[in-house]
This record gives C-alpha cells, sequence and structure tokens, in this order.
C-alpha cells in the first residue's frame, strides 16, 4: 500500500482569511424549536441480551428464546447490514455478526448491539448498532474492522500466553482472580492510528491486581498467538477519586435481622429496594471483606473518621442515589441494567489514594486516602462516577485508553456529577472537589467548567501505546484519559451552562442540564461502541439530541455548536487550484465561520474531486491517474491509493461506497468500489463503448442513481449491488419535457430546472428505486428563468442567477399538515430580485454543514451563511475581493 502523504511537497499557498471586514446585510433567525414529546425521553422501555447459549448464534438463527420485537428488528437489521457488506468489510453477514444485546426505547425505536467475529474469533473493539425506527430502513452506526486475511489458528496456547503476559508485568504478588486468556483478533488500529487493515490474532490476557497499593490494576495483555509477543498492553480498571464523610444526616436503607440463639437483634446496612444493595468493610484488606457493615440499632456512623461506619453511610447514600437517578431520569434498573446488586467496599488497603470500579463486576472499591492528598474517597460524585463506569462496561464498553478511555472518564464525570444535582447535595461541575487534598481550599482534581481545554491540545496526540511498569502501570495515564476526558466535558458544561470557550470563542446556548444530560445518555447506550473517539462521539450526541428535539432544533445546534467550541469539527471544505495544485482545507464552524485551515501542494490537474465513503476521491480525466486520500478531522491528507483508471472520464458519481465513472463521448462507463477500512478503490463492473444512452445528467439519489437525457427527455434509475454491479431498476426509459439543465437531488427527491424558460419538473425515486413524477399543482412555485446555479443544503433549494444576483430559496414540502394537493410540491420559501443577494458574479457555490459557501474566480471574494427557519439566509462572514487565491474547485470533503 502507498501510504505516501499528498502533503509532502513543500508548501507554497496560505489562504488568507480577514475577520475583520464588515459582514454584508443579515437577516434574523428565529428557529422553531422542536420540543420533547412530554414524558418521552428517549427511555429505554423493554430490553433483551443474550445468554452464553445464545451470544455466538448466527444473526440468521430463529432463536425462540428471542421476544419477537427482537427477532423483527434482528430481520430487518440483517436486510440492511448485507446491503452494507462490503463496506463493513465482512464476509459472510449472518455469520460474521452475533447479536449482543436489543433495547427498544419510548420513541419507537429498537437499537441491536452486534459483536463482530471471524471464523468463530471476536474482533476486539469492534461493535456495530443497528437502529429499527417504525417502517423505516435499519440505520447503522458504529465500527468494525477488515480481518477476512486474519489465520485463526493459534499457535500458542492460553496458558503459554498468560506466562509470558505475567512475565512482562513482572509482579510478584498474588491476583485478585485467577488470570485468564481468551483468544481474539486485535486490529492495530485500535492503538496506531494511523494502521491500515493490520489485525493480529491474540489472547487477551487479563491480569487483575486488588493489593491495596499503587499497583492495583486489571491489566489487559494482547499476546501474539502465533509467536507470544506483547502486541499491545492498558490497565482497564477505571479509577476515580473523591471523598465521604459529606453527606450529613441521612437515611441509611437496612435490614432487620431478628435475634437467633446466642445472637441478639442486628441491622445490616443492605438496600432491598436497590438490588439488596449492600456495604462491605474490608477494615484495610485487598482481598475479601470482613463482612457486611452490621449494627446493634439502626444508626449507623458519627460524621468522622474515627467511627468507620461513616464512610460506609457516605457509600450506602451515593448508591441509593445514583440508582434512583439512574431509574427516574434515565430508565435504568441499577448498574448492570437488571437491578443486580452493588456492593460497595470501603476501607480498601493502606493509605488507598484512589476508588475503583471492578471490570464486569458490580463491585465498587473506596480507599480511606492518606489524609494529605486525600481523605476516604465515597463522596457523592465519586460513587456516582465509578457506578457510571459500570454502566459504561455494560453498554458502549468504551475501551479505557486514549480517546475512548478519556470518553469513558468523561461519562463518569458527566453523570456523577449529574447524580449530586439530583440529589442537591451542594451541586457544582467539580470532580472530587470534597476529598481532593483536604488541606486545600477551594481546589478539585477536575473542573469541568475550565474551558481552556480544547481537541487541539490534548495530551498524547496521534500514536501512544499505554505500558508502564508494576510500580506506574498507567503512568501516562492510558494516554491522558483524565486529562483528555476535559474535551467532553467541556462540551457537556456549555451545552448544559451555555458560555463562551476561552480559546475558541465560540458562544454555546444553554438548552438546560437536563436536556444534557439525556442527550449524552442516549449517545452513550445507542450510539457508541468500544473504539470510539471523540469525533464519534460528536455524532453519537448529534444524532441523539435529532431524536429527542428534532432536526435544527434549539438543542440540536448547541450540541455541534459545544461540539466545535471544544474543537471537534464537522464537515470541512477543500480548495484546489487545477493549474498549479495550490490546496487548503478549512474548518466551517457550525457558527457559520472559518476555523482552523491547512495548507499543502497536491499533484495539479485533478479533474475531480469526489468525497465517497470517508475518502476524497481524485481523478484526472487525461491521463487516468487517482489518488484516494483520507482527512482527518484537523484537515491532514493522507493517500492511502493511487493508480491509474480509463481516461476521459466526463462523470463521477459517488454513491455510498462505490462510484461511477461514465464518459459521454463514447457513452462507456464502469463502476468502482471503495474499501471503506483500508480505503483501496478496484473496479467491480466495465461497459465498453455505446453501452449507454447518451445522458447528460448523472445524480445520486437515497434508492439509486438518477440519469436524464436533456436532448429527449428520456430518465432511467440505476441501483448499485452491494457486490459493485449495476442494476436498472426503472427500466422503462419515461420521458420528461426535454431541455432541462440542471438536475438537482434532495434526499430521494430530484428537482429538474430549464434556465432558459424557468420551467421545472419534480419527482422521486422511491425505495423500490422507481422514478415517480410529481404532477404540479396549483400549490407549485413559479421560478424566473436564469438560474444558473442549484445547490442543496440543509433541505433547501437554493436558486441562484450569477448574471444579476437574483436568487431564490425554495424546499419541498413533505409535512402532515399540508394540504393533500401541496405535498410534494416546491415552496419558496424567499425571493431576491436583481442585486439583491449580496451581488452578480458568485462563480462557486458550495454546501456546507448547514448552509452554503460563495465563492468568486472573478475577484477571489467570497461570503459564508446559514439558512433561517423562515428560509431566509443568514449571512455569517464576508471577505473582500483578493482575500482567496484563485481556485477551480471547492468541495465539501464529507458525502
Amino acid at each position: 500500500m502507498n501510504t505516501k502523504k499528498i502533503t509532502a511537497l513543500t508548501l507554497t499557498f496560505t489562504m488568507l482569511l480577514s475577520l475583520l471586514l464588515p459582514a454584508l446585510p443579515a437577516q434574523a433567525q428565529n428557529d422553531r424549536q422542536t420540543r420533547i414529546q412530554p414524558n418521552r425521553r428517549g427511555q429505554m422501555m423493554r430490553n433483551w441480551r443474550a445468554d452464553k447459549n445464545a451470544e455466538n448464534q448466527s444473526l440468521e438463527t430463529q432463536d425462540q428464546r428471542r421476544p419477537d420485537w427482537v427477532r423483527n428488528a434482528t430481520r430487518r437489521s440483517l436486510t440492511r447490514l448485507t446491503a452494507m457488506r462490503d463496506k463493513l468489510a465482512l464476509e459472510d453477514v449472518a455469520t460474521d455478526l452475533t447479536l449482543r444485546s436489543a433495547e427498544q426505547d419510548d420513541l419507537g425505536q429498537t437499537h441491536l448491539r452486534l459483536t463482530q467475529k471471524h471464523r468463530g474469533v471476536e474482533v476486539f473493539g469492534s461493535q456495530l448498532l443497528s437502529h429499527v425506527k417504525g417502517d423505516e430502513e435499519a440505520t447503522v452506526g458504529g465500527r468494525s474492522f477488515d480481518v477476512k486475511n486474519v489465520e485463526t489458528t493459534p499457535a500458542i496456547t492460553a496458558e503459554q500466553a498468560i506466562e509470558n503476559a505475567k512475565a512482562a508485568l513482572n509482579f510478584n504478588g498474588e491476583f485478585i482472580t485467577p488470570p485468564t486468556a481468551n483468544l481474539v483478533i486485535l486490529p492495530h488500529r485500535i492503538f496506531q492510528e494511523k494502521a491500515a487493515t493490520e489485525a493480529t490474532l491474540t489472547y487477551q490476557v487479563i491480569l487483575q491486581i486488588e493489593d491495596g497499593t499503587d499497583a492495583t490494576a486489571a491489566h489487559q495483555y494482547f499476546v501474539n498467538a502465533q509467536d507470544g509477543q506483547i502486541v499491545w498492553h492498558y490497565n482497564s480498571m477505571p479509577h476515580g477519586t473523591g471523598r465521604g464523610l459529606y453527606s450529613g444526616y441521612v437515611g441509611v436503607p437496612s435490614v432487620y435481622v431478628p435475634p437467633s440463639g446466642l445472637f441478639g437483634a442486628t441491622y445490616q446496612m443492605r438496600d432491598l429496594a436497590r438490588g439488596n444493595s449492600g456495604v462491605f468493610n474490608m477494615n484495610g484488606a485487598e482481598n475479601s471483606p470482613t463482612g457486611v457493615f452490621l449494627s446493634s440499632t439502626d444508626s449507623w456512623g458519627d460524621g468522622t473518621t474515627d467511627n468507620n461506619q461513616s464512610a460506609a453511610v457516605d457509600a450506602q447514600f451515593g448508591i441509593q442515589k445514583s440508582w434512583d437517578y439512574f431509574s427516574s431520569v434515565l430508565g435504568r434498573r441499577g448498574m448492570d441494567g437488571y437491578g443486580g446488586a452493588v456492593e460497595s467496599r470501603v476501607h480498601y488497603g493502606s493509605n488507598y489514594n484512589n476508588a475503583f470500579y471492578s471490570w464486569n463486576s458490580n463491585r465498587l472499591t473506596y480507599g480511606d486516602g492518606d489524609g494529605s492528598m486525600f481523605n476516604p474517597l465515597v463522596s457523592l460524585d465519586i460513587v456516582g462516577h465509578e457506578f457510571t463506569h459500570g454502566v459504561t462496561d455494560r453498554t458502549a464498553s468504551l475501551i479505557y485508553a486514549k480517546e475512548s478511555g478519556a470518553l469513558n472518564e468523561s461519562f463518569s464525570d458527566i453523570f456523577g456529577t449529574a447524580v449530586e444535582f439530583y440529589a442537591n447535595q451542594s451541586p457544582d461541575y467539580l470532580i472530587g472537589e470534597d476529598c481532593f487534598t483536604p488541606g486545600t481550599a477551594g481546589d478539585a482534581m477536575r473542573n469541568m467548567g475550565d474551558l481552556s481545554f480544547h481537541y487541539s491540545t490534548r495530551l498524547y496526540q496521534g500514536a501512544c501505546n499505554p505500558v508502564g511498569d508494576v510500580k506506574a502501570p498507567d503512568y501516562n495515564d492510558d494516554c491522558g484519559v483524565h486529562t483528555n476526558s476535559g474535551i467532553m466535558n467541556n462540551a457537556f458544561f456549555l451545552l448544559a451552562q451555555g458560555g463562551t470557550h476561552q480559546v475558541t470563542n465560540i458562544t454555546v446556548n444553554s438548552i438546560g442540564r437536563r436536556n444534557a444530560e439525556l442527550i449524552f445518555w442516549r449517545a452513550l447506550v445507542y450510539y457508541l461502541f468500544p473504539s470510539a473517539n471523540f469525533y464519534d462521539a460528536r455524532v453519537a450526541s448529534v444524532n441523539a439530541a435529532v431524536d429527542l428535539f428534532g432536526p435544527n432544533s434549539r438543542e440540536h445546534r448547541a450540541t455541534e455548536a459545544a461540539w466545535e467550541a471544544v474543537g471537534v469539527s464537522g464537515a470541512h471544505l477543500l480548495f484546489y487550484n487545477a493549474q498549479n495544485g495550490a490546496a487548503a482545507a478549512v474548518q466551517v464552524t457550525d457558527e457559520g465561520q472559518f476555523g482552523w485551515q491547512q495548507s499543502y501542494s497536491l499533484s495539479s490537474q485533478w479533474s475531480n474531486i469526489v468525497p465517497i465513503a470517508n475518502y476524497l476521491l481524485f481523478y484526472n480525466a487525461s491521463t487516468g491517474l487517482y489518488a484516494v486520500a483520507k482527512m482527518d478531522q484537523d484537515g491532514n491528507l493522507e493517500t492511502v491509493n493511487n493508480g491509474y483508471l480509463p481516461r476521459y472520464v466526463t462523470h463521477v458519481v459517488a454513491t455510498d461506497k462505490h462510484v461511477f465513472f461514465f464518459n459521454s463521448s463514447d457513452r462507456s462507463g464502469f463502476v468502482g468500489a471503495v474499501n471503506t477500512s483500508s480505503g483501496q478503490l478496484f473496479k467491480t463492473q466495465s461497459f465498453g463503448a455505446g453501452a449507454f444512452s447518451p445522458w447528460t445528467h448523472i445524480v445520486d439519489t437515497k434508492y439509486g442513481m438518477f440519469f436524464y437525457n436533456r436532448a429527449d427527455g428520456t430518465v432511467a434509475v440505476v441501483n448499485v449491488q452491494p457486490n459493485g454491479l449495476l442494476s436498472q431498476t426503472d427500466g422503462k426509459l419515461r420521458h420528461l419535457a426535454a431541455g432541462y439543465d440542471q438536475v438537482v437531488v434532495q434526499g430521494a427527491d430530484v428537482v429538474l430546472y430549464n434556465n432558459t424558460s424557468g420551467s421545472y419538473a419534480l419527482g422521486l425515486v422511491d425505495s423500490a428505486g422507481k422514478y415517480v413524477n410529481t404532477a404540479l399543482t396549483s400549490c407549485a412555485a413559479r421560478l424566473t428563468p436564469g438560474y444558473k446555479k442549484i445547490v442543496v443544503s440543509d433541505g433547501n433549494f437554493f436558486f441562484y442567477n450569477p448574471d444579476n444576483g437574483a436568487a431564490a430559496i425554495a424546499r419541498i414540502g413533505r409535512s402532515i399538515y399540508l394540504v393533500s394537493s401541496c405535498i410534494g410540491q416546491l415552496s419558496v420559501k424567499q425571493t431576491y430580485g436583481a442585486h439583491m443577494f449580496f451581488y452578480p458574479g458568485w462563480t462557486n457555490l458550495v454546501p456546507t454543514a448547514n448552509g452554503l459557501f460563495f465563492y468568486s474566480q472573478n475577484d477571489r471574494s467570497g461570503a459564508i451563511g446559514h439558512f433561517a427557519s423562515d428560509g431566509s439566509f443568514v449571512q455569517t462572514q464576508s471577505f473582500g475581493a483578493g482575500e482567496f487565491g484563485f481556485w477551480t474547485q471547492i468541495v465539501t470533503t464529507e458525502k
């Protein structure tokens, strides 16, 4: 594979941006807010989890232990997953995926978690999520890996792998549980960001130490199953901090035990209403507790460390409030989701400065601290923090290292704080403030409101292997999981409270703490997966906001703005000059401003730059040279594949992961596919000269490619099958009027427009791949001639006349509140007469995340803005003549 960076040549160009120019006139925006339905919070209504006998079964297995709603969702998901097989890099969807769990929420959506396996061996860090809603096609998220070439027969035994891991750890003490070794496939992208499709068959060896010293950890060693070498290692034991003895006088759930024989009546510190959860006294030990706390009276502790029951009171109170918050607010029964008892262990070790959740258990453990760095670690936010680690373990299972580990920590901070607010116990956005450095007033371990944290300044950027020795097993904090958690902590804080980030100066409008909690909760349990990173968390929370509050709602836009504020951005713009190869990537924030920029020199003469899947395809029609490049969210561009294709292609049309090349001069063509894991491009079907009609327009719709011939008005619809072969789904070649100059698409809707007459046609491609023409009614809009440029953004069709600056903004009506004859009709929301819309001469109109970017090659000026709810365009930034270089292409880097 050629991994040479496109950016390798000397940088010769820097885009000039000005933030000081006066903005062009803008119209006020008054966004309609779509509120969450009363008593509907996205809470789980019912769930199902595979048992040991069912977790390895094929998706096609008709297991009667699966309820009907699970079987139905599985069947519909299987259809969608099969269509995406190549995109997901799977050989056989039914055998490569197993169903882990299913949940159905009060929004009417069913969510499946699927584990990837290769020849029966689990792929570590992979998890797919399928979301089924109503009659809509299932949508798929998560991450899978291309491991088809990995041999699954080990050369060493599990016992040998354990011995190799123990030798690497070099620990002479006792393990809390016997070491285990499970065969898994480890994709290298889990721990090496630049890795492509490398993966290794390994034994995942777990060495768990709980000895009351700094060696306490849950080591995960990945031992090469062929040669016994250590491939990767990290500590999966989440650990936080806090302090106890602060809850004051509170009710303590307990169980009365009547007298028996020689023993009098006693009370046990157990909570029957919350799964029979209890608090156990470790009494300075590291292994076995002395037993559940007992008392001859139902009165516990005295608020001092001299009484060992005081810390137990705080632990029990913390579980009580955490349980109640997750149950009443989020709809989850206990840490494990099934109401299982939580075992709280206090007075762990000697002067132990930590608290932790024991991986894959219902056990939380708290040290007493050394009195200098920490006091006893049983404060309410810390109990809620550790409780959340147990929840995360059962839902997204975020790997406790690097960015996924930072997300893991941040979710615990978010919901630990949420528990504190729920209980109304001196709530704030500080973490561990009650117990950290008791001799120093006002400090805390972390501050979610510290707006100096920013993605670009995170610790351990890029490659980082979280290894250490037994004396400091997580010396680099597993690549900064506690520090980098501040990035998402900031995003949550801004969303909940509002404010301006001091690094980016982006202002976020508050949506209220509870709404922010519901969004991040839904992101965790329904959209995230083990190897998720910050960008995945952005996508997950934005999806959750749309689910709960609707698209373009105040909550939706604020969620996007919160991530922009902390530097985790959405789509970028790529500027390119085909004459000299100069290029620049520019961030467009959700505030409609230009953010960071990256400048580089590329090869010249790229005639097409097309986003496909999560890559960019560059093509030179004169030579046939192509390159597939990957752009990360910081704008760094890297070539992952290149080569030669047939020359003189005139149309390059990307679908989900395929691309169709068409030569209008000889009517030949071919189909290519991009491997979404490696970026490899390969041809899947070729067509010789004369194979196609003389199509003038080819566009991709939601349900297939739409072909139109301007000369005679014929149309056709063609679908690209999962194997990369074309299938014509509408072969009747129905005739529309001839002469339409432009064809634009919004989802399944198609608009054809005649520049000369102003006439247009409406239609849509249905789910069967059939083109359905929409008859124009009295509701139809009237369009004037001359709109030579039409682009679609955020559901709006923007018509623009570059000769005189006239413009119109329209939408296709789909609301159930419309008169039936108006549904599907084009409705003009705003019109701008000659010279009303900015000024004539915009040569490039490019959609952004929620608006448009305008550029003029004539004087190298530009402007950017977004659409208001009334259809008007609100400009947010302008650039005067000469402020840009000369660009021949400007594209959005995400399809």
